[in-house]
């Protein structure tokens, strides 16, 4: 559901899943990284079976603390699609930063994708992945992102800090806005930090603005 409006939204075609039954053992930059992670070489996302159902027992270990049962609304199956959305959405976000052209509108830059540190990358997935929750706006999904991203390293969570960008422009939705943040980050090349990030993205407003225009109108007419 999340993975497929990636592609109606900004013509991203996805990447290739592959699942593992047994543990990863990969990550170490944080719980995405847990439960799933993107190879840029050969662009292969994995999504971590047994870590994701690590995740949804903990959840359901706390819901049955605090109210002594499972909520209708976050039972055990809808908890683990739920859960296994959001980690692909997660890792497809990354596909995207990497190799999405925005229908031709931005050429990927393999190279510019390769030189973002996790401090400067993992907060943008998340603020692509978090703006692709509240587009659908559904509220368990809301509620399990926020309980994943709780257990995320601080630098993860500075996505909000970019959601904070639209706020103060009286800006709701950012989603038609992330072709032209991708566009000039990628015109930027190499970032020295989020703060290098976000500096580009405040200061190149208005080239991020008519470059979204443009490419939501050629959708519109798609």
């Amino acid at each position: 559901m999340l993975v497929s409006q990636l592609s109606k939204l900004y013509g991203y075609i996805p990447e290739i899943e592959c699942v593992h039954v047994e543990p990863c053992h990969k990550g170490n930059n944080g719980i995405w990284d847990i439960l799933g992670y993107y190879e840029s070489v050969p662009k292969l996302i994995h999504i971590c079976e047994p870590e994701i159902h690590k995740c949804v027992d903990d959840i359901k270990k706390i819901r049955l603390r605090e109210f002594g049962r499972l909520e209708d609304d976050m039972s055990s199956i809808v908890l683990e699609s739920s859960v296994r959305e959001l980690v692909r959405l997660h890792e497809h976000c990354h596909a995207l930063l990497h190799t999405c052209s925005f229908k031709g509108f931005t050429a990927p830059n393999h190279k510019w994708y390769s030189s973002l540190s996790p401090d400067i990358c993992e907060p943008l997935v998340e603020f692509i992945s978090r703006v692709l929750v509240e587009f659908v706006n559904n509220n368990i999904l809301k509620r399990i992102f926020d309980f994943i991203d709780n257990k995320a390293p601080p630098y993860y969570k500075r996505w909000i800090e970019l959601m904070n960008i639209f706020i103060k422009r009286n800006l709701k939705d950012p989603s038609g806005y992330i072709p032209g943040i991708v566009s000039v980050l990628r015109e930027e090349g190499k970032l020295k930090n989020f703060e290098h990030a976000k500096k580009v993205i405040e200061e190149r407003w208005e080239d991020i603005n008519a470059m979204s225009i443009a490419f939501n109108l050629s959708m519109f007419k798609d």
